[in-house]
């Protein structure tokens, strides 16, 4: 009748869709769609950033990555939750590359190496916390809003 599962109150979206055992390959396609959204964004927002603006497809990236997020957080059923991370992936990518280029055309050739590994650092180190954050935060949806909430802060950036 089901499965049942002992994860001491947490809720993931694996307990959540029960993506285990003939279903457990969801959970790849899960992280594959958000490959997708990057290799879609990579080319989709080098051409907006070269004919829009770095911070105007900054600003669009992050509020498509607020909405996204938020909406992957709420949503009922597990191809939503794809499609959602699929967007979510294309416009994480397109403002990480708008503010990259961005930050090298700023500082000059002369510290373009040392600005691209603190740029890229700061990414790490996101990563390296985010088991502590997810220790702390049990329900998945809940977490996902506390990854995403960050990029409503970025949009003030614009101004």
């Amino acid at each position: 009748d089901g499965w049942e599962y002992n994860y001491e109150g947490r809720k993931s979206f694996v307990t959540e869709f029960n993506l285990v055992c003939s279903d457990g390959w969801l959970v790849d396609m899960y992280q594959s769609t958000l490959n997708v959204g990057f290799l879609v964004g990579s080319f989709a927002f080098g051409y907006f950033a070269d004919r829009f603006g770095r911070m105007k497809s900054f600003l669009l990236s992050n509020v498509i990555n607020v909405v996204a997020g938020i909406a992957m957080a709420v949503v009922p059923d597990f191809i939503s939750i794809l499609v959602l991370r699929t967007i979510y992936g294309f416009s994480i990518k397109g403002g990480w590359m708008a503010i990259y280029v961005l930050l090298t055309e700023i500082v000059g050739v002369k510290y373009r190496r040392t600005v691209g590994i603190l740029y890229q650092m700061f990414f790490s180190i996101g990563l390296l916390i985010l088991p502590l954050l997810a220790y702390f935060i049990t329900d998945w949806r809940w977490l996902q809003v506390a990854i995403t909430a960050p990029f409503a802060l970025y949009i003030a950036y614009y101004w």
